[in-house]
């Protein structure tokens, strides 16, 4: 039986792309032309893959209380991961990949009302409807590939996040050579 942790890591991932792919459709067809929605050159958004693993792992803790109860703790996760993933990025980075202070009920462009309801709505959705059949469907898969699999796909963003980050630019790395070497 494979453990928590490699379930969320697998789950973090199916969200992740999920995400990305809805939004770059959603970005494309409004923008009229093919949005890379994200950070990454990869096909994934982890705020996706966040909020899809806190799903999983809460629901199960939640199971006792009332819908409105549970969509009340979705919308203040949620909409929280959304405020300091988007914090996060602007102050790393010095981009905003998303900016809500054109909507009402607004706080800082980083979430709104609008989008936190949406999450409730989708939050809901993936705990009664799509974690059950991702779980079921997990069990079919050999604990040592998903292993595997994890271990790539972790590879893989974290090698697309230094990529992507400009981490490995030459100012960079000149930096952190004169900080290793004093």
């Amino acid at each position: 039986m494979i453990f928590i942790f490699e379930k969320s890591i697998f789950i973090f991932f199916v969200f992740s792309f999920t995400g990305w792919l809805i939004e770059l459709v959603f970005r494309s067809v409004y923008e009229r032309r093919p949005v890379n929605p994200g950070f990454h050159f990869g096909p994934w958004l982890p705020i996706y893959g966040f909020c899809g693993v806190v799903i999983y792992l809460v629901a199960g803790s939640l199971s006792g209380y009332s819908i409105p109860l549970r969509m009340l703790f979705y919308f203040i996760l949620c909409t929280s991961v959304e405020f300091f993933a988007g914090l996060f990025l602007e102050k790393c980075f010095g981009k905003r990949f998303w900016d809500y202070t054109a909507n009402r009920f607004n706080f800082m462009g980083y979430i709104c009302l609008k989008y936190s309801a949406c999450w409730v709505l989708v939050s809901v959705i993936v705990e009664f409807y799509i974690l059950p059949v991702l779980l079921a469907a997990m069990t079919d898969i050999p604990d040592s590939f998903l292993y595997k699999t994890d271990i790539i796909l972790l590879f893989l963003i974290s090698a697309d996040f230094i990529i992507s980050s400009g981490l490995l630019s030459s100012d960079k790395i000149q930096r952190l050579r004169k900080l290793i070497i004093k």
